[in-house]
């Protein structure tokens, strides 16, 4: 979808066809890769003397020696990325290998969405991505571009690309509408905030495509396109943050912060930043606030025990150089795409002393989510930290519904809940429910060793109910028996009848810290 008024030079489909022009090699040269693409024999000496201008091209093992021996598919994108540990990368050789032998299922889609976008402002230094299933996001989308409005950031610094895409096999006019209630509530936004970069494209797309990795690779390497093809900063590395249409809230120096991370920290890859679900979502169910502060403490405990960071979730900054060295995201993934990216990640830079992969972001780079799958979760009885593994949440088969499905609780029910007889022992459950799942995988281990195993999580919840108002103690069994809750009523009710307060600071800059 062009927005209005943009202008983008032409891109002619014999050109597109030409992949080998990206690189900026002749015909003829281009000839030679496009047959080992199609697997066509050839002695490695007939080219030798242009070797040094197609290494420009391909990656770093690309050899004259090597070459008659495998494919350039081989070569550029193996399943698992080669480990390169301290090996600095060029950015603009790796993202010119990776679009140079791009998946011919997804090259004639990459080419059309990149004649719907303009090209990439020179001052551009980071790009938000943000995939939009237009069918199920026309309840979201308005508030997700909001959140973006008050950054501290220079508009010339930074821009969001939105990817919206359906099933090209819908047929419901119900569901179809949704396409045109979604192109209008971007196009009032951007009427509204001229002075930001916001960009969309969209797709309907085929079955075999209907999948979240080839989405979000789609999304993303349009971007890498306009960054590499754009004449002012080619050989720079360029900013992937990776967001998701249902965000409610981010921090007002979320991409200053993300840009002088980058800037800062040359040699890491990959920084992930701190997620945390509707203030306003939470003030509807006191146990899905609850549940789901208990499962971000402790796996934030964990992160810190273990110095383990991983590049899943929907809250990421990434290198383009990078990110094109791995391969992308792997397109034929339909879940956990965003792990399958943090893993490649992490083995790129195995045993590195100098490189670090993948690091926290810190305080500024905070943004909130809906709880839409969490309340999907609490419909079926089961706790914000088994979301996506019981088998009764129905991950991956269900998302359509949870996307447009309307929350089961309000701020009246909050009340009521919080004020009602059963509410310590409903709190109980929901600690002990939460604690089971992480005991879970230590219920083997001796007793010694599993009581140190189980310290961290008991840490991370003491201190949690704690400050939420809570008495309590551990029985002997490791679970929670709560004694007292009337503070904790207190600190529930105050935390939802003054929800925009607690937003307003959270998302505002702290002196000392921003």
């Amino acid at each position: 979808m062009p927005n209005p008024g943009d202008h983008h030079p032409p891109h002619s489909n014999e050109q597109s066809k030409r992949w080998w022009h990206r690189l900026e090699i002749s015909d003829e040269e281009g000839a030679f890769l496009e047959n080992l693409v199609d697997g066509s024999a050839f002695e490695a000496a007939d080219f030798a003397s242009r070797m040094e201008e197609l290494t420009l091209a391909l990656p770093l093992e690309f050899s004259a020696e090597s070459i008659s021996e495998r494919s350039i598919s081989e070569l550029c994108l193996p399943e698992s990325p080669v480990n390169i540990g301290d090996i600095p990368l060029v950015p603009a050789k790796e993202i010119k290998a990776y679009l140079a032998v791009y998946p011919d299922a997804l090259q004639n889609h990459l080419d059309n969405l990149y004649t719907q976008i303009p090209p990439m402002d020179p001052a551009c230094k980071l790009s938000i991505c943000i995939p939009v299933a237009a069918l199920e996001e026309a309840n979201y989308i308005a508030q997700a571009l909001q959140a973006y409005k008050s950054q501290s950031a220079p508009p010339e610094n930074w821009e969001i690309v939105l990817f919206c895409n359906w099933p090209a096999n819908e047929e419901d006019p119900s569901r179809l509408r949704n396409i045109e209630t979604v192109r209008n509530q971007i196009a009032t936004f951007r009427s509204e905030h001229p002075e930001l970069r916001v960009y969309s494209v969209e797709s309907a797309l085929p079955e075999e495509l209907q999948k979240i990795g080839a989405i979000r690779k789609l999304g993303t390497d349009v971007v890498l396109m306009r960054h590499i093809e754009r004449p002012e900063r080619p050989s720079d590395d360029h900013i992937i943050v990776r967001n998701d249409a249902d965000t409610t809230a981010v921090h007002t120096n979320y991409v200053s912060h993300n840009i002088t991370l980058m800037e800062k920290h040359p040699k890491t890859d990959m920084f992930v930043g701190k997620l945390d679900y509707s203030l306003h979502d939470y003030a509807k169910d006191p146990y899905v606030y609850l549940g789901t502060r208990l499962w971000l403490a402790i796996e934030a405990s964990r992160r810190i025990l273990h110095q383990s960071f991983e590049g899943g979730g929907a809250n990421v900054a990434f290198r383009a150089g990078t990110y094109a060295r791995v391969g992308g995201y792997r397109r034929d993934i339909e879940a956990a795409e965003d792990c399958a990216l943090g893993e490649a990640f992490n083995e790129l830079r195995t045993g590195a002393k100098e490189f670090t992969p993948i690091a926290n972001a810190g305080y500024p780079s905070k943004i909130y989510t809906s709880c839409r799958r969490i309340f999907h979760a609490a419909k079926q009885n089961v706790i914000s930290a088994c979301q996506w593994s019981d088998p009764a949440t129905k991950f991956q088969s269900e998302d359509p519904a949870v996307r447009v499905q309307e929350h089961h609780f309000d701020s009246d029910n909050f009340r009521k809940e919080v004020l009602s007889e059963g509410f310590r022992e409903a709190v109980e459950d929901v600690v002990n429910d939460t604690l089971s799942k992480y005991y879970a995988g230590s219920s083997n281990l001796r007793l010694e060793r599993k009581l140190r195993v189980r310290k961290p999580y008991k840490q991370a919840v003491s201190l949690l109910l704690r400050r939420m108002g809570f008495q309590f103690h551990y029985k002997p069994t490791g679970m929670i028996a709560i004694t007292g809750a009337n503070d904790a009523k207190q600190h529930f009710l105050h935390f939802a009848e003054n929800v925009d307060e607690h937003l307003r600071r959270r998302i505002s800059p702290r002196p000392g810290i921003d």
